[in-house]
């Protein structure tokens, strides 16, 4: 009986806390709307340079329709440059891109399709961001569009504020029943919990469809791909910890079409719970440093009770309270948890309140009261596998596949007649790596190096020496390693030159160096290949 007063008083404790905080939360969102006009300037700003990112995959039907917004807004066009990540697309996008024209396509091409938006989004600002002459970053979805005034607006907002992260709103006025309840919930974040999270102090997750980052804050706390993902939250923590806000604006808005459903519904509720959980469960260790409060109360926010595991909790208490021999009944009683009940329909109307809801929208918070419990157990029943170890797995389409330690690339050997079959084993460490080549039962093994680079081209110096020849990109005439990046890429990546000699294209086609293609000519080719690049470039 002691254990069960004890956790009875733990949960008590641990809502009692939530129910302030959120309520402080939402006091801090409605002051904050009168600094937000006070704020807001209205004079002409000092346009800075920009730099649009946009992350694609597959989504050619809906990115032309955002280059051409992007194209005609009123904001000086010398000011301002679109990129567009396209990661691991096999529809049309780079070709219509291409015809386009007015904007650099940057290709990713991985084993894993595709590596996901935050992970694209790291791997270009390794590439781009100590050359890139712009004084801001903003990252867009390939499926939304913003108005004329777009970048004038961020032009103003992001002078003020280090990071901002927008509002994603329908493009239908009256969109479908599905779509304006995800609407309603995502106005009830943004305006009132992210918008408040910043007034007081605290920090946000950079999990939005649209945000812009001011270079100087990239160049200070890195965009780094993480290998447990989830770079949003990476990122996230760097700020709170470095006491960088994010900050929520009204203004930073970009509009796309909202196509849900009871599934989908399903699906984002188990995809925001896996990764909430397994991002706490991998910075535990945060709450017992000496990082900053902000810091740590981010990462409390990541276990926050949803409305229904709210109610469940309230009925354990009243459960408790209904024994009369319980310790937590003679000292707590029924009356506080009736309390924490007031406060949590307080917190409800107070947040549909402070976001201004119109009539519609409270109709909305009605339905959703009635659907989110199905939700709520419908994402519970998903298949979500729990091992020993708290490593949290869901099918491989919906997350990215984690690190792994041994890669086996299937490809060919030649020795200058015949073209035979073979493996091309990696085997990576945290101190080193090392390749292995594997054919007919027979392996010939590289020594350990640091990068994957140099122990693929001790295999292929070993094959050259016997006359035989190994059809991977390092062996490759059109492929080059990039110097300045090869020690942060652990020598994993380089790029294909044969767009740039075949098709005069300008983007970049980074591949790894153990990939094969039918384009593989000698390496002996590859000064050749340069020399006809640099003449290109100077004429």
């Amino acid at each position: 009986m002691i254990l069960i007063d004890a956790a009875a008083l733990l949960i008590f404790v641990f809502l009692s806390v939530y129910v302030l905080m959120q309520l402080f939360i939402i006091s801090c969102s409605s002051k904050g709307r009168i600094a937000d006009i006070e704020k807001r300037s209205y004079a002409t700003r000092y346009e800075q340079n920009i730099t649009v990112i946009i992350y694609s995959h597959n989504d050619s039907a809906t990115i032309m329709e955002l280059i051409e917004s992007l194209r005609k807004q009123n904001y000086n066009q010398e000011k301002y440059s679109i990129n567009v990540i396209l990661d691991n697309c096999d529809d049309n996008s780079a070709k219509l891109l291409e015809i386009l024209g007015g904007t650099r396509l940057w290709r990713i091409n991985t084993d894993i399709k595709p590596i996901g938006k935050y992970k694209a989004i790291a791997w270009l600002l390794e590439r781009i961001l100590t050359s890139e002459n712009t004084n801001a970053f903003v990252f867009l979805d390939a499926d939304c569009t913003v108005k004329q005034d777009f970048l004038s607006k961020l032009n103003g907002i992001i002078a003020d504020n280090p990071v901002i992260i927008g509002e994603s709103l329908s493009i239908e006025q009256n969109p479908e029943f599905f779509a304006s309840l995800v609407s309603f919930k995502n106005k009830l974040k943004n305006r009132v919990s992210d918008h408040g999270r910043y007034y007081a102090s605290l920090g946000n997750i950079l999990d939005s469809h649209i945000f812009a980052i001011r270079q100087d804050v990239l160049e200070k706390i890195s965009y780094n791909i993480a290998d447990k993902g989830f770079e949003e939250y990476e990122y996230s923590f760097r700020l709170a910890n470095a006491g960088i806000p994010i900050l929520f604006s009204s203004q930073l808005v970009c509009h796309k079409k909202l196509n849900e459903n009871f599934n989908r519904l399903v699906f984002e509720r188990q995809k925001a719970r896996y990764k909430n959980l397994i991002t706490f469960k991998n910075r535990l260790l945060i709450l017992f440093s000496k990082r900053n409060i902000p810091s740590k109360e981010l990462l409390l926010s990541l276990i926050y009770p949803s409305d229904e595991v709210f109610i469940v909790l309230l009925l354990i208490l009243s459960a408790v309270c209904a024994n009369s021999h319980s310790l937590f009944s003679g000292f707590i009683g029924i009356k506080p948890v009736g309390l924490l009940f007031f406060g949590y329909l307080l917190i409800k109307f107070s947040a549909m309140v402070v976001s201004r809801c119109t009539f519609s929208e409270y109709k909305n918070g009605i339905f959703w009261l009635f659907i989110s419990p199905a939700v709520f157990l419908a994402s519970i029943a998903t298949r979500v596998k729990l091992n020993l170890s708290l490593k949290f797995r869901l099918p491989d389409k919906i997350f990215i596949n984690r690190h792994e330690a041994k890669k086996i690339i299937e490809t060919t050997v030649s020795d200058g007649k015949k073209e035979l079959p073979c493996k091309l084993e990696i085997k990576q460490a945290e101190n080193n790596c090392q390749a292995i080549f594997i054919f007919n039962e027979k392996k010939m093994v590289s020594g350990k190096y640091h990068r994957v680079d140099q122990a693929v081209e001790e295999i292929l110096d070993k094959l050259r020496s016997h006359g035989f020849t190994l059809k991977v990109c390092l062996n490759c005439g059109y492929f080059k390693l990039n110097e300045n990046l090869i020690n942060k890429l652990d020598g994993e990546q380089g790029y294909c030159l044969f767009d740039n000699v075949n098709k005069s294209s300008k983007a970049y086609e980074y591949s790894y160096v153990w990939n094969s293609c039918p384009n593989i000519i000698s390496i002996n080719t590859r000064k050749y290949i340069e020399e006809k690049l640099n003449e290109a470039k100077t004429n």
